[in-house]
């Protein structure tokens, strides 16, 4: 983003993007100038490049990104000291989760500046740009042929107690009672749910990564679901279905939501891969 910025306390952020009225600063979006390409999630380079105008990002999602800095979305080249702004456009006013509101889902009120770029000079660079349909890496198979079993898995808010607020499969977390056990070398398909209430949930599953192979009632797009990760972002109501293969290592593993305050209070499950 670029534009002017000023401190400006509030709940979200205490810098913002301002313009100058009649009235003295006020807030303003910002201007979006530059788009980033995407080459990489949590499990590693994607089949292809995405060029994004915006991400969503949860505790523990990983995304990687490539961004030209010589020159703005428009084809105009920036210049030696230009500012240019990653920016926070997700609206959370008290803390506890996102709202999504407004056109395209951001309000004014809350483009809050994160990370200041200075245009500096140029430096030598060898690279090439990826660019959409290049070939970074095959897409993870698929072989539904080879899938021993299935498993099932709901995260909910509704347990016992101050300490079992949130729970998987209506079960506190049980260090001695792992809730799944697959086999070293197969394959599987999970299916995990969203079981409402308004939040995100985070949910990293130890180990390995996987593929997802198709979302219902999600609330956002998810492009990158064409690469490998080991944390599904569970929009509000939505049901994930994943593969995975148990390729290495035998032993004891969990699967929690990475909203720690869920995690810390049960929302979280042992599973165990048997020789």
């Amino acid at each position: 983003m670029r534009g002017q910025v000023a401190p400006w306390a509030g709940q979200q952020g205490q810098w913002n993007f301002v313009t100058n009225g009649t009235g003295g600063l006020a807030r303003t979006k910002g201007q979006q100038c530059m788009r980033m390409t995407q080459i990489a999630s949590e499990g590693g380079l994607l089949p292809t490049p995405i060029i994004r105008d915006s991400i969503q990002i949860w505790p523990a999602k990983r995304r990687e990104f490539v961004v030209d800095f010589g020159k703005y979305m428009d084809g105009s080249s920036t210049n030696i000291g230009d500012e240019i702004y990653l920016a926070n456009t997700l609206l959370m006013p008290d803390g506890r989760k996102p709202v999504f509101a407004g056109e395209g889902g951001y309000d004014e009120n809350y483009c809050v500046p994160m990370m200041k770029i200075v245009i500096v000079g140029d430096a030598e660079d060898n690279s090439v740009m990826p660019v959409p349909g290049q070939t970074l890496r095959p897409m993870p198979p698929y072989l539904p042929a080879v899938v021993r079993q299935r498993a099932s898995f709901l995260l909910t808010r509704g347990g016992v107690g101050d300490e079992g607020q949130w729970v998987i499969n209506g079960l506190e977390f049980d260090p001695t009672r792992p809730l799944h056990k697959v086999k070293l070398n197969s394959a599987e398909e999970w299916t995990v749910q969203n079981g409402g209430g308004g939040w995100t949930h985070p949910m990293h599953i130890h180990q390995e990564e996987h593929r997802v192979l198709s979302r219902q009632s999600s609330t956002n797009a998810h492009p990158e679901d064409t690469g490998k990760e080991d944390v599904i972002a569970l929009d509000p109501g939505e049901t994930v279905k994943i593969y995975r293969k148990f390729r290495t290592f035998a032993g004891k593993y969990v699967a929690h939501c990475h909203n720690l305050a869920h995690e810390d209070h049960n929302m979280m499950f042992g599973w165990v891969i048997e020789p």
